[in-house]
């Protein structure tokens, strides 16, 4: 009598909170909120007159957003993004090491699904945005051997897949983790980068 009333409660509890994460979710709703990240990323760079270098690179980012559930669980929406990212080369620490400081500013369209158990849903992201670059680059002229400053602007179309995790702490507030991966091109008139990121975001919405 005793365990089939615990597992009573326990039945209802999960379908209350499913009810409540399903209204946070329902068709007709809008979510603002944002989030920030740190990311690593590898970059080649191909530059006409020191050839190809190998960067790392640490970078720091926010991301906020607002978006607009056009169906049950499934919302679309806008997002702006701010980026500070500062690279070296691998190969050694020496001051005449080739290396770069950007930041970037973007606007762009991001989609999610949740998929909700309880008071947590599980989300894939895509989202698409174009970013206008802005760098300072530090380069070894190899005939005097001494670093030269070049700035450039640039801008880039970017595609990024991502799952996330998101936990709803009240009726109308979640927070969420979010796990990135991009990779994506940018050409100048003297060198070009490729890049291979991947990023940790942290964030919180709000369910209005």
């Amino acid at each position: 009598m005793i365990l089939t009333l615990k597992k009573g409660l326990l039945l209802h509890s999960l379908i209350f909170l499913s009810f409540l994460a399903k209204a946070q979710t329902e068709k007709g709703r809008f979510m603002v909120g944002g989030n920030a990240n740190l990311s690593t990323t590898k970059i080649n760079n191909h530059h006409a007159s020191t050839g190809t270098n190998t960067f790392r690179s640490f970078g720091f980012g926010l991301r906020p957003n607002v978006g607009y559930f056009f169906l049950p669980q499934f919302v679309v929406g806008l997002t702006p993004s701010f980026r500070y990212q500062k690279q070296k080369s691998g190969q050694d620490n020496s001051p005449m090491t080739p290396q770069s400081v950007s930041h970037d500013i973007g606007l762009g369209f991001f989609s999610r699904y949740y998929f909700l158990l309880g008071k947590f849903g599980v989300f894939p992201e895509l989202s698409v945005d174009k970013q206008f670059v802005k760098s300072k680059n530090y380069q070894l002229d190899p005939i005097q051997n001494v670093i030269v400053e070049q700035e450039e602007k640039n801008n880039s179309i970017n595609f990024y897949p991502s799952i996330g995790l998101s936990y709803f702490i009240t009726d109308n507030v979640g927070i969420e983790g979010i796990l990135k991966h991009s990779s994506d091109k940018e050409e100048y008139d003297t060198f070009s980068n490729d890049f291979k990121r991947l990023s940790f975001n942290i964030g919180l919405q709000v369910f209005l």
